[in-house]
């Protein structure tokens, strides 16, 4: 069993923490692994998003002071986390598409944080993904980006190229889910978004 499947166990059974702990052992073992630092990017992402929702809804009791205390702390330890290995990721991979590709992907998510966003400029997300799309232009799952119209639903002027990229998305046997199933939990994360799109357009 490889680490990524070792992974994929640990994030089904809900064990994050351990998850993370483990991508960190993978990385110090392995420090030129790109899969390895977009992983643990989109894990650490993903937990401070859940952290900040657990924050937010916190009942008053005698122990709730100690439980946001507990919230607070782990968020900011994630945080700083996140903007490590996104820097040393970048550092490294800079010229990598899957890299550029999949953790601008993981900082877009941060949107609604805006004491992480901040350290991640919404121009360096664009240029990362553009690159990308330059570096390796006929990557199926980097075409997402090349018509903002799919994410909006537009048809306008784009019909067959939309056509075509939607029974592309939920073709099983297509470049598209065979990529994104092979990136674990954050492939399956984007694939709905992708396969979501795909239906509601497909209705229109």
């Amino acid at each position: 069993m490889n680490w990524k499947e070792k992974v994929y166990i640990l994030e089904k059974n809900d064990d994050f923490d351990v998850a993370i702990f483990f991508m960190q052992q993978i990385i110090r073992d392995n420090p030129e692994d790109v899969d390895a630092y977009i992983f643990i990017l989109f894990r650490l992402m993903y937990c401070i998003i859940e952290n900040s929702c657990h924050f937010a809804n916190i009942s008053q009791t005698p122990v709730s002071d100690i439980k946001k205390q507990y919230y607070r702390e782990k968020e900011e330890h994630y945080n700083d986390l996140y903007l490590e290995y996104f820097a040393q990721g970048y550092e490294k991979f800079s010229e990598n598409s899957e890299f550029l590709f999949y953790a601008a992907h993981t900082a877009a998510m941060a949107g609604m944080l805006s004491f992480l966003h901040a350290g991640i400029d919404d121009n360096v997300i664009n240029q990362m993904i553009e690159k990308a799309a330059l570096l390796d232009p006929q990557n199926m799952v980097y075409r997402w980006q090349f018509y903002p119209a799919f994410r909006q639903g537009d048809k306008d002027g784009q019909d067959h190229k939309l056509l075509d990229y939607a029974h592309s998305v939920l073709d099983q046997s297509s470049p598209i889910w065979r990529e994104l199933h092979q990136m674990g939990t954050f492939g399956e994360h984007l694939y709905g978004i992708m396969e979501s799109w795909a239906h509601r357009w497909l209705k229109q």
